[in-house]
């Protein structure tokens, strides 16, 4: 008779466990959903403005470097520049240096950053009074966009004084 008491006292308690047990794997169902909500939440939204203002950064100035490192007439843009600058003495296909560097970089800009649908600003400024200049109308001098970054390359003039530049702006509009 005792073993019966014993019995019948120890359902509620076993029942009390398992209504325990089904309450902790809901609460672990419901946290694994809530992790599973945050990842694909996470995984949606934009780069922050820090990467994407990196990657304009990086964009930009690797643009300047390749730019400069080009070849035409087996002459780079960065001799192309130099030679504008100073004495004008390389002639490629009948065009002074002045301009084929003009016409080399709109070849390369419209196939790179026009293709690519960015907004920028791109400046060749040269200490002779010669200066080139290629913008997209979103991103043009004087207007109020945001710009997301600028690279920036001196080109030396050595032996002369002075140094020719090569700025790009992107822009967000």
């Amino acid at each position: 008779m005792q073993f019966w008491r014993l019995a019948i006292t120890m359902q509620p308690a076993k029942r009390k466990g398992q209504m325990e047990l089904m309450g902790l794997a809901l609460i672990v169902v419901i946290m694994v959903i809530a992790l599973f909500m945050a990842i694909v939440f996470l995984a949606r939204s934009p780069p922050s403005t820090v990467k994407e203002s990196f990657q304009y950064d990086q964009l930009a100035t690797n643009f300047i470097v390749a730019l400069l490192k080009t070849s035409d007439c087996d002459v780079t843009v960065e001799k192309l520049i130099q030679d504008c600058s100073l004495q004008q003495r390389i002639t490629c296909g009948g065009e002074t240096s002045c301009d084929q560097v003009k016409s080399t970089i709109q070849e390369i800009k419209n196939n790179t950053l026009d293709e690519w649908g960015l907004y920028y600003n791109l400046v060749v400024d040269m200490p002779v009074d010669f200066e080139i200049i290629f913008a997209s109308p979103e991103c043009a001098e004087g207007q109020q966009v945001n710009r997301a970054t600028e690279g920036f390359q001196p080109i030396s003039l050595y032996p002369s004084p002075g140094q020719a530049t090569v700025t790009l702006s992107l822009c967000k509009v």
